[in-house]
């Protein structure tokens, strides 16, 4: 079986949709075939007639492609190589996507205008024909739906994803998004001072943050010895209130020295608030996953995806983001030392019981599996192939 993914950019969702389980079956499988290429190298040797590249994509017989938005790259799959299985590999809901991440702009199909904390105006955020053109992202959506129905399968994150996806191709599959235990590992750092909370989080995460906007100056200001310990985006206007020196800022880094980037961080235990709605259903529990794996246990909103993966005691889960509860959480760990190691313990289980990369990434190879077994031609090549 040959296998092509065409990857769109070096982020966290092609590492753990793609690079991660691609590596990982090629180890395991080596009677398969796995290879990644860039859309933009792909792009430039059709360009150029690269044959040695398009022979990949022409030889292939299952070409995968993570977040496909329009049908232009259907159409070239379809032209490079008719007989190829074409899978579509979405870890968001796309067509819910916050409006405060950057990706609204090729997303977004209304205009949005957002009143900010501690303002009583409302301030356009994105408005038709400045910074957005809705007409195009609509008529886009339209056309990646069309692509959506015509593709021999499509593979998610969750079972929430899954429903939306079903409306429009009766072939989707689920992978778990998983960690790499041998990359996501705590390391053996000196005894530090005081006790480090930590969130990891981009942009798009703002309205998730504001939960605690209120919360954490009361929280910081009764624990001098607290800090914030930030990873990813930094939401000045909702700091103002907290003593600069208990906030620590990390910048995102490098795809591939984030595991290490965050286990240098020594943490004590993280806060993960995510509101409930549509974009947030969609996504999957990687937070918490990165963090068990390093084995910090953590403060989360008891809301899908996390409350999917929830026990009694992997997590301090709190339900319906009350505030109060969040407070109480948050002092529970930084008080408690006996039971943030409890707590982490078993989180750490949880990854190792069900998400463990190395032990799912049989899962895709058997999608795939599955996928020529649907065409009675292409199985016999294979059978043929590896001598059956």
């Amino acid at each position: 079986m040959k296998v092509v993914f065409v990857v769109r950019t070096n982020g966290a969702c092609d590492l753990y949709r793609v690079v991660q389980p691609l590596q990982i079956a090629a180890s395991q499988f080596p009677e398969h075939q796995f290879r990644k290429l860039g859309e933009t190298e792909l792009r430039m040797a059709a360009e150029i007639g690269e044959t040695k590249i398009l022979d990949l994509i022409c030889a292939a017989d299952i070409i995968v492609a993570p977040r496909v938005w329009g049908i232009k790259p259907l159409l070239n799959f379809r032209k490079l190589n008719p007989t190829a299985k074409i899978v579509y590999e979405y870890d968001d809901n796309i067509f819910h996507v916050s409006p405060f991440s950057p990706h609204y702009k090729d997303y977004g199909i209304d205009p949005i205008d957002v009143v900010f904390p501690g303002e009583k105006t409302p301030r356009s955020l994105w408005k038709d024909g400045k910074n957005i053109n809705i007409g195009l992202n609509r008529a886009t959506q339209k056309e990646t739906i069309e692509g959506i129905k015509d593709v021999e399968m499509v593979t998610v994150t969750t079972s929430i994803l899954k429903t939306v996806f079903d409306q429009w191709n009766s072939n989707v599959v689920v992978l778990p998004n998983c960690v790499n235990l041998k990359s996501w590992q705590r390391l053996p750092l000196l005894p530090h001072e005081g006790i480090r909370m930590g969130w990891f989080g981009g942009d798009s995460h703002y309205e998730d943050w504001c939960i605690l906007t209120e919360i954490l100056p009361k929280l910081m200001n009764k624990y001098s010895q607290l800090k914030l310990v930030l990873l990813g985006a930094k939401f000045d206007g909702t700091l103002k209130d907290i003593n600069p020196s208990q906030i620590e800022h990390h910048p995102w880094i490098d795809t591939a020295a984030y595991p290490l980037k965050a286990a240098s961080l020594d943490l004590d235990f993280g806060i993960i608030p995510l509101l409930k709605n549509q974009f947030n259903e969609g996504k999957s529990a990687i937070k918490f996953l990165e963090l068990a794996a390093l084995k910090v246990p953590s403060v989360v909103s008891y809301v899908t995806p996390y409350k999917e993966i929830s026990t009694e005691d992997n997590g301090i889960w709190i339900e319906d983001n009350d505030p109060m509860a969040w407070e109480e959480g948050i002092s529970q760990l930084v008080e408690n030392k006996l039971l943030r190691s409890k707590v982490a313990d078993a989180a750490y289980e949880t990854v190792l019981a069900k998400f463990d990369a190395h032990k799912n990434a049989y899962m895709w190879v058997e999608s795939y599996e599955n996928l020529l077994r649907r065409d009675p031609v292409k199985l016999k090549t294979e059978e043929v192939a590896n001598g059956q």
